[in-house]
């Protein structure tokens, strides 16, 4: 045997020791095929060890032809000797010698099949006629029957048990609770022991199951699954919970949590007593952190290559705990498309819902949180509650502890900064902290995105191309947060089983909800869907949902002839000019709200609207909301189209400007916008918009880089028909916002956007409301502080002026003006009133 055999125990490293000795005795055979053979041989690492370790002690077992050692040895030889090599021989039956498979022990020889059932036999005589015939089954008391015995005595005892079980529920269907029986007690031998042991115990089924065995269980979970009345499902005897008894603890069935607290016994290494995970050579406990721990038990991982405790998941490579990554499947819990545990079966479960499964109240904060640990008496611990602070080896300070490194614990401030956090990326090689699998965060998004878009083929249908690559430009971290949470990934899923191209439309036929806009947003953005008006798009959709709630077709098809002829013809005519806003598909949504609600009103009120007069409008007004108002323009139309008679709702009229801000109170908001560099530019350039030229903050909102004009020093903003001069700072700080201007997109950002204050949406500005959640945070009241600067400007400008500057409507600027002299003319009126009492 070689050095490195000599010096590589089996239990640190089995392959190395079973390649040993097979190349010691056949040089030529390649190393490929060895290892192949291995795996059918010994899959699991506890096999290979015990192949390993009966190889290191008698390597002739290979050629001997010698029935010893575990079974491994037979398979690895007729798995080697499939590759065409000779040297090695097939171990015989220890009995009749034969070459044959060897599955028991007798001793320490193997035996046959064959034989090992004629030693039995042998060794069993049927307690029935005494012969010793083949065993094929037992009586009552496990006595031994022959193949004859059973079969002139054996029938099934199904009926006998259905009878039993119709004596608690005389109403449920027999022929169901036949199907049930055969179910849950498949085999016939089987039902005459469930049937033996409801004779000698008749209180198995109303709660006593704990008693039964494990075949009596599942038929009485199948009886209460099936709504058998009079059936009781078990309790377990130790803890008291009604939960599935899968395990024995002296005698009783009990539940996994009371046969884990019975298999504590002190570690014999680190000497806490905790549950079982593994045992020493001498037969030692060693508890799971201990078995972790070893080096021993440690593997390279097939992905990230890093030496640690790895898992084998199905027929897939072992990985360890950091690489491995639940297959997508749809939650049967929650419903979403995230990565689960069971993702094969028809019950996936997401990891949020495992854990919420997995909810007990905490020994220690009392909590019902997810079990994070356990007390030494085997109690649940909380995550918080299981994680004890420890002295950070980096910082000094005491800590819970992120990670450990042969320096010692580091806390979760120190272990990023460690050299030991990093590792190269085994797809781009980029050094950084990685995802998954070896993989980079960025590499992970796109390989689970590319996961997600192929088809069952695996391969990704040409028309979601340029959806991926719109995606994967986003920034990674973001980007795997989505998939695992937002509710757009089912549709994505679902798109990719359809070779369609993606549309509006096709999006438009699942139910509106933040998710879907947020994609169709990402998808316009990347230039997948072309842009369309939103708010336009969803005030048609609104529509079609909310006319859906008139009751009367007649007064249905007026409602819809005003909504598409009225509100839905104004809209379109603005959008051809630009988008409308929010308020704007609001407003025309309180119009079409409004126009319901009368109708409804008249009817309750016994009137239609062809009887709708004056004095019933006048009714509708005064004892309805202040909203009612705006079925004005709903009354216009009717009448105008013969639809009511002459009655109509008086417009609302103004008694002046809203409220205002004191002038000193907005110079001292100007000062600090001005020179205060703590406040975000976008803050500052917006409020500055407006407590200088009086601007909405719907119209700043949609500002674009193309207003903004740079020339020979000077900086001006188009915000009416003629360029409007910005003096320094003012000019500097839309200079710096148009060079840095950023949107708040994680998902789908883009810079190929015209917006000056860009949103959260992709390719979006900011919403005027989120605007103004900003400025107010900062003192500043909107209306009140655009009413004072328009009052102001009207009095040093002229109307026209005014409108050309700032954009605003000739009759507007005409009103601001108007008002503006009246108060300087009150005002002077009371100076002079003062000077004659004076005088």
């Amino acid at each position: 045997m070689t050095a490195r055999a000599l010096t590589t125990g089996f239990l640190d490293d089995p392959d190395t020791v079973i390649v040993t000795v097979v190349t010691d005795i056949e040089p030529n055979l390649g190393l490929g095929d060895l290892r192949s053979a291995i795996a059918q041989a010994a899959p699991s690492r506890a096999q290979r060890r015990r192949l390993a370790h009966a190889l290191h002690e008698q390597p002739d077992l290979l050629t001997s032809g010698r029935p010893e050692g575990p079974p491994q040895i037979e398979r690895l030889i007729r798995a080697l000797r499939a590759t065409g090599v000779r040297r090695f021989t097939l171990p015989c039956c220890g009995h009749c010698h034969q070459p044959k498979p060897l599955p028991q022990l007798d001793g320490t020889i193997r035996i046959c099949g064959s034989c090992a059932r004629r030693a039995h036999t042998a060794a069993n005589p049927c307690v029935s006629c005494g012969v010793t015939r083949q065993i094929a089954s037992s009586d009552r008391n496990g006595g031994p029957l022959c193949v004859r015995c059973v079969s002139s005595h054996d029938h099934d005892p199904i009926d006998e048990i259905r009878a039993r079980i119709s004596q608690l529920d005389p109403a449920h269907n027999q022929r169901a609770l036949i199907e049930i029986i055969a179910t849950a007690v498949p085999r016939r031998f089987q039902r005459h022991k469930v049937l033996w042991e409801l004779e000698d115990r008749p209180n198995l089924l109303a709660g006593q199951g704990a008693h039964g065995s494990p075949r009596v269980n599942s038929l009485i979970q199948a009886l209460v699954a099936a709504g058998v009345s009079g059936v009781v499902a078990p309790a377990c005897p130790f803890c008291g919970r009604s939960v599935v008894l899968p395990t024995q603890r002296d005698g009783l069935r009990c539940c996994q949590r009371c046969d884990d607290q019975n298999r504590h016994a002190p570690c014999s290494r680190c000497g806490q007593s905790r549950r079982v995970s593994s045992r020493t050579a001498t037969g030692g406990a060693i508890c799971g952190p201990c078995y972790r721990r070893d080096h021993a038990n440690h593997a390279p991982c097939a992905d990230c290559g890093r030496v640690t405790t790895v898992h084998r998941h199905g027929d897939g490579p072992a990985r360890c705990a950091r690489c491995f990554r639940a297959p997508m499947a749809t939650c049967s819990m929650c419903g979403r498309v995230k990565p689960c545990h069971l993702a094969a079966t028809d019950r996936p479960r997401c990891g949020s819902c495992s854990r919420r499964m997995r909810s007990l109240p905490c020994a220690r904060c009392r909590g019902t949180r997810p079990v994070g640990g356990r007390t030494a008496d085997g109690q649940p611990l909380c995550g918080n509650c299981s994680r004890q602070p420890m002295p950070c080896a980096g910082c000094g300070h005491t800590r819970l502890v992120k990670s450990r490194v042969p320096e010692g614990p580091l806390c979760a401030t120190c272990y990023p900064r460690h050299p030991l956090s990093f590792r190269p990326c085994i797809d781009c090689g980029t050094t950084e902290r990685l995802h998954h699998q070896g993989l980079c965060q960025r590499c992970a998004f796109r390989h689970q995105l590319l996961s997600l878009l192929a088809h069952s083929g695996g391969d990704i249908h040409p028309h979601l191309e340029p959806v991926f690559h719109a995606l994967v430009s986003s920034e990674p971290k973001s980007g795997l947060v989505w998939l695992e949470r937002s509710a757009a990934v089912a549709l994505l899923n679902e798109l990719s089983q359809v070779n369609q191209p993606v549309t509006h439309e096709t999006l438009d036929r699942h139910p509106p909800n933040r998710a879907i806009d947020h994609l169709r947003n990402v998808l316009v953005a990347g230039k997948v869907l072309p842009p369309r008006d939103q708010y336009l798009a969803m005030f048609d959709r609104w529509t079609a949902k909310t006319l859906a709630q008139v009751a009367d077709a007649h007064e249905r098809r007026i409602v819809r002839g005003f909504a598409s002829w009225h509100a839905l013809r104004r809209l379109r005519d603005r959008s051809e000019r630009h988008h409308i806003t929010a308020t704007q598909a609001g407003y025309a949504r309180a119009q079409v709200r409004a126009a319901i609600a009368l109708i409804t009103w008249l009817r309750d009120n016994g009137a239609t609207l062809a009887s709708c007069d004056q004095r019933l409008v006048d009714h509708w007004l005064t004892d309805g909301r202040s909203t009612n108002h705006n079925a004005r323009a709903f009354l216009l139309w009717t009448r105008r189209n013969g639809h009511t008679p002459d009655a109509e709702i008086p417009q609302r009229t103004t008694e002046g400007p809203a409220a205002r801000i004191d002038e000193d109170d907005r110079w001292t908001l100007v000062r600090r916008f001005l020179h205060d560099d703590a406040i975000p530019t976008a803050d500052r350039v917006a409020g500055l918009l407006l407590l200088l030229y009086g601007q909405p903050l719907t119209k700043v909102a949609h500002i674009t880089r193309d207003q903004i004009l740079s020339s020979g020093g000077e900086v001006r903003i188009t915000l009416g028909t003629k360029p409007l001069n910005l003096p320094d700072p003012l000019g500097g700080l839309v200079l710096r916002l148009a060079a840095n201007r950023r949107g708040h997109a994680a998902l789908g950002h883009t810079e190929d956007h015209p917006w000056l204050f860009p949103g959260g949406a992709p390719g979006r500005p900011i919403s005027p409301t989120r605007l103004m959640a900003r400025l107010q945070s900062f003192g500043v009241r909107a209306r009140a502080g655009r009413n004072t600067t328009l009052m102001d400007l009207a009095a040093q400008l002229p109307a026209i002026v005014l409108s050309n500057l700032l954009g605003i409507h000739i009759n507007t600027a005409t009103s601001w003006t108007e008002q503006a002299q009246t108060g300087a003319a009150y005002a002077a009126e009371i100076a002079r009133r003062g000077s004659f009492n004076k005088s």
